[in-house]
């Protein structure tokens, strides 16, 4: 693997790394090269002076995003060809140096990280990162990971911050039937490793016990989602999940494993029991040794895997919501929502009310946050009630807000072929049916967006808006999928069955799933996001209940007096 690591980041800019992992998906390419890796040192504001040590750097991916938002990085790994590809992959980086050491031996590695800390930053280091530090190193159990954090805390300045991140052994995925992502093996953690030599992830009260011990004053606790490798979802204790939210996304890209139950489910019981960070696939800590800090937001949402010119950070901060840029070509985006804003806002009156925008730069809007519970949430609450009628009769009412207002007939036009691309203009045509269009048409006006608050409706995501003509009614289509697969298990709400009650027919939806697919084309530049290329690279997957019908058709068939 280091070869081939090597000899792509000799060849390739970091730019087409993505495209590379898209030629061949490998989970060692993904985890040593995707920018989505980067999300979790995004989740922070960086001043760009600060001055890191990063331990357990591995191959770089990390390293690459400290280095480009810190003043200084000096990047440990744990391996000779570790440190080749940093070096490799950084060359042009002025802010850093690189050096290898046996971390699973912190008290051999002191005095030579004392001589790095005295040359580099005499009075201390600002940020001491261990991120993935129980997947890099060649041996690691609590006493090293102690000694390791308390090594950490010497060499950090007197108002300095650590930052952990690594898996839950009670994670959620785990009990689910999940791996243990450096054992291999089912369960190993909630047993307690039992026989292991290694032991790899640790519960978030093993680790405050840690931060205690080596003096740390205080620390916050974040809940990278899915995991802290690729997350694309950040919460806190002051903004964690709400029911509903975490739904399963059972990608076992990197090892096989079984599903003993609906992990989505599962999570909603845990969150209405107030019991999620327990049960948390990973963590992600900032442990403060004085009163310094690195500012971070209550929740944030990163849309990476879109192209550059619409890829977002959401972040939540208190009672307010941003939306920032990730990369410089976004800006016009950005400008775009403003612009929505202001047209929707005119179109539905006082019908819908769209979330304000009272701040806007060249790279962020701010936006009010709103309380209030979303229509998918209490469509989600009325079938776990068995109360079919009344969500239909939620989803009727935002058919009729949505469609309540003066439409045209549509016409093709060549900014509908750019977004939504040629095979659907092409279906739309042959099919010879005739649709009614909004002057602005926002597609994303679906049940997760639409909030019910005490002013009645209001609608927190317009992000995709346009203003040429689109069929209505693939609004309504993309409303009625979305929360049927958010609902999946109720038999009202198998897709076929929705769409059809809400007069989408085969035809139609033929449009539809065309116009669907060239649109998240459009959003992604012409690339498969990483999220559906993760699900395509499923090894071997065994669904327990699946198995166990099998086995009583089986039973109950002539073979079955055989068994």
């Amino acid at each position: 693997m280091h070869n081939r690591l090597l000899n792509i980041v000799t060849e390739y800019k970091k730019e087409a790394y993505t495209d590379v992992i898209l030629q061949k998906p490998d989970a060692q390419l993904i985890y040593h090269l995707s920018p989505q890796r980067h999300t979790i040192i995004d989740f922070f504001e960086w001043t760009g002076t600060e001055q890191v040590l990063e331990l357990a750097a591995g191959c770089g991916a990390i390293t690459e995003a400290l280095a480009e938002r810190a003043g200084f990085v000096c990047a440990i790994t744990g391996s000779t060809d570790d440190q080749a590809v940093v070096e490799k992959r950084l060359q042009s980086a002025q802010n850093l140096s690189c050096e290898t050491l046996e971390l699973s031996q912190p008290s051999a590695c002191e005095e030579r990280l004392e001589q790095l800390r005295q040359t580099s930053c005499p009075q201390g280091f600002d940020v001491v990162t261990l991120i993935g530090v129980t997947e890099q190193l060649s041996h690691i159990n609590g006493q090293i990971l102690q000694e390791l954090i308390q090594l950490a805390y010497r060499l950090l300045k007197e108002d300095g911050v650590l930052l952990y991140a690594g898996p839950n052994r009670y994670g959620m995925k785990y009990f689910a039937g999940a791996k243990e992502d450096r054992l291999h093996k089912y369960f190993a953690g909630i047993e307690g490793y039992s026989g292991e030599t290694d032991c790899a992830s640790f519960s978030k009260k093993e680790l405050q016990r840690m931060l205690d011990s080596a003096g740390f004053l205080q620390t916050e606790c974040y809940y990278p989602h899915q995991d802290y490798r690729l997350p694309l979802t950040i919460y806190s204790d002051r903004r964690l999940p709400a029911v509903g939210e975490l739904k399963q996304e059972m990608a076992n890209y990197d090892d096989d494993r079984m599903a003993l139950f609906d992990e989505g489910h599962a999570f909603d019981g845990v969150i209405t029991e107030g019991m999620y960070p327990f049960f948390a696939n990973s963590y992600l800590i900032q442990a403060n040794k004085g009163n310094g800090r690195l500012n971070a937001p209550d929740y944030a949402r990163f849309a990476v895997d879109r192209s550059p010119a619409f890829a977002v950070k959401t972040a939540i901060r208190g009672n307010q919501v941003y939306k920032t840029a990730v990369y410089p070509e976004g800006r016009t985006h950005i400008a775009h929502i403003c612009e929505a804003w202001k047209h929707l806002s005119e179109q539905y009156g006082a019908t819908l009310t769209f979330n304000r925008i009272p701040e806007q730069t060249q790279d962020q809007i701010r936006l009010e946050y709103v309380e209030g519970e979303s229509l998918n949430s209490r469509i989600n609450r009325l079938l776990s009630r068995g109360d079919t009628g009344l969500a239909y009769e939620l989803l009727e009412q935002l058919q009729q807000l949505l469609t309540g207002v003066p439409q045209t007939e549509f016409v093709m036009t060549e900014e509908f072929r750019q977004v939504f691309g040629q095979s659907a203009a092409e279906k739309l045509a042959k099919s010879g049916l005739q649709f009614q269009t909004l002057q602005y048409s926002d597609i994303d006006l679906i049940p997760q967006n639409v909030l019910k608050t005490p002013d009645g409706d209001q609608v927190i995501d317009y992000e995709w808006t346009f203003d040429f003509p689109i069929p209505v009614e693939y609004i309504v289509y993309r409303g009625l999928w979305m929360t049927a697969m958010e609902n999946d298990g109720y038999e009202a709400f198998e897709p076929d069955r929705l769409l059809a009650r809400f007069g989408i027919d085969r035809r139609k939806r033929e449009i539809f799933d065309a116009m669907e697919a060239g649109f998240q084309a459009y959003v992604c530049g012409g690339k498969p996001p990483l999220r559906s290329t993760l699900l395509t690279m499923k090894r071997r997957f065994t669904d327990i209940r699946a198995l166990d019908e099998k086995i009583d058709k089986i039973k109950k068939s002539p073979l079955g007096r055989w068994l």
